[in-house]
C-alpha cells in the first residue's frame, strides 16, 4: 500500500476516533491501552481541553502572503513559512512580522529546497533543513548566514530533526528505503555535531524491522523544562523523553493496542501491505507539558483513533467522529502544532486575512 492510498483513507475519514482507552502505571511508565470500539460514544466538548482561544492577524506581509501549515512558537515569537517563496517569517505576539529569511538558491548560505525547519529555544537560531542537498542552513534571527551542516549523502536522510543547546542535532529516520536511492545505513535516532559529523546512537532498529508508516507531521515535541518528546514507531510503542543536551534517552509512555501486528507485516515495506491486512499505525503525535495526544489508525476497518489525556489530572478524553468534538469555542478543529502550553494553526479570518490560531490548553 503506497502512501498516496493512505493519505486518500484520511481524507475520507474526516473523523477523529472511536476508542476505548484505559491507563496504567508499569513502574515508571503510564501504559495505555487502546482499541477501536464504535459502541463506546460519548461527547467532549473543546472547552474540556482548552482553557481560550486566540486569534492573531498577522500583518505586515505581502498581499500574495499564503502561510505553510506549521507553526513553531518560542521565545516570545511566532515562526512560520510563507509558502510562495519558501521562507521563515518571524513574528511578534501580536502577529506583527519581524524578520523574513529567504535564501532560496544554490550559493553557499543558500538552499536549494525548503524541507523543514526548527528554532533552538536557547539562542532562537533558525536552521532549514535542505534535504536536496543534505545539509542544515543557520541563520540569526535577524536573517544573517551564521553555518551550515552538511550530511553524508550516501548515509543520512533525516526525516526530522531537532537543534539542541550546544549546536549539535537529533536526527531521526525511521523509513528502511526510498525508492530514488534505495537502502539507507543510518536508521533511528542519532546525534551529529554542529560539524554534521555524526556522533553516536540513541535508538536503533532492527534490519529486518521495514515496518514504517506514513505521518503527516514531525516527531518532536518540546516541553518547557528542555525536553524532547519522541513518539516511537510500532516496534515498541513508547513515547520517549530525552534530555535537553540530547545525550539520554528514556521510555516515559507506552502504548498497547487490541491487536499486534503479524511478524510477516513487520518484516515488510508499506508498500506491500494490503488494506485486509490488520494492523495499526500512529499517525499524529504531540505532546505538551500537559498533555498527550495521539491519533491511530486501525485497519482493515479503516477507523482513525483519536484520544486526548491530561497529564495533571490523569484523565482521558475521548471522541468517536469529528462531529462528536463539540466545537463550543468557535475555532473549527484544534491546531496541529504544538509548543508547551498551546496548539496552534494558520487560517484565515472572516475577511480572508491569514492568521494564527492559539489554542491555550488548560
Amino acid at each position: 500500500m503506497n502512501k498516496a492510498s493512505i493519505e486518500n483513507i484520511l481524507v475520507s475519514l474526516l473523523l477523529f476516533c472511536s476508542v476505548s482507552c484505559s491507563e496504567k502505571v508499569e513502574g515508571l511508565i503510564t501504559t495505555f491501552t487502546i482499541r477501536p470500539d464504535k459502541e463506546a460514544y460519548q461527547s467532549v466538548a473543546v472547552s474540556d481541553l482548552v482553557s481560550s482561544v486566540e486569534h492573531i492577524r498577522i500583518s505586515s506581509v505581502s498581499a500574495n502572503f499564503s502561510p505553510g501549515e506549521r507553526v513553531i512558537y518560542t521565545r516570545g515569537k511566532y515562526y512560520l513559512t510563507d509558502r510562495n517563496d519558501a521562507s521563515v517569517v518571524i513574528l511578534n505576539a501580536e502577529g506583527e512580522m519581524l524578520q523574513t529569511i529567504n535564501r532560496r538558491g544554490r550559493k553557499t548560505d543558500e538552499y536549494v529546497s525548503f524541507s523543514d525547519y526548527d528554532v533552538n529555544p536557547s539562542n532562537g537560531e533558525i536552521s532549514v533543513y535542505d534535504a536536496t542537498s543534505s545539509k542544515i542552513l543557520v541563520y540569526s534571527e535577524k536573517g544573517e548566514f551564521l553555518r551550515r551542516i552538511v550530511f553524508d549523502r550516501e548515509t543520512e536522510w533525516p526525516r526530522s530533526f531537532v537543534s539542541l543547546e550546544d549546536g549539535s542535532y537529533l536526527c531521526y529516520l525511521p523509513e528502511y528505503d526510498f525508492p530514488s536511492i534505495g537502502p539507507v545505513p543510518r536508521r533511528g535516532l542519532w546525534r551529529t555535531a554542529d560539524s554534521g559529523e555524526f556522533m553516536d546512537y540513541l535508538l536503533t532498529f532492527k534490519d529486518e524491522y521495514k515496518f514504517v508508516q506514513f505521518r503527516t507531521t514531525g516527531y518532536f515535541s518540546r516541553l518547557s523544562d528542555g525536553t524532547i518528546s519522541l513518539v516511537g514507531e510500532e516496534d515498541k510503542d513508547y513515547i520517549y523523553h530525552i534530555s535537553p543536551d540530547g545525550m539520554s534517552l528514556e521510555p516515559a509512555y507506552h502504548f498497547r493496542f487490541d491487536r499486534k501486528i503479524p511478524a510477516r507485516l513487520l518484516t515488510r515495506s508499506p508498500e506491500e501491505l494490503s488494506l485486509s491486512d490488520r494492523f495499526y499505525y500512529k499517525y499524529w503525535f504531540r505532546e505538551t507539558d500537559g498533555w498527550i495526544l495521539l491519533t491511530t489508525i486501525f485497519f482493515p476497518e479503516n477507523t482513525a483513533c483519536h484520544f486526548f489525556y491530561n497529564k495533571r489530572i490523569q484523565k482521558a478524553y475521548v471522541v468517536t467522529d469529528k462531529n462528536e468534538l463539540i466545537d463550543d469555542m468557535g475555532i473549527n478543529g484544534l491546531g496541529m502544532n504544538a509548543a508547551p502550553d498551546r496548539l496552534m494553526k494558520t487560517d484565515y479570518d472572516e475577511a480572508g486575512l491569514p492568521e494564527i490560531v492559539v489554542a491555550y490548553l488548560k
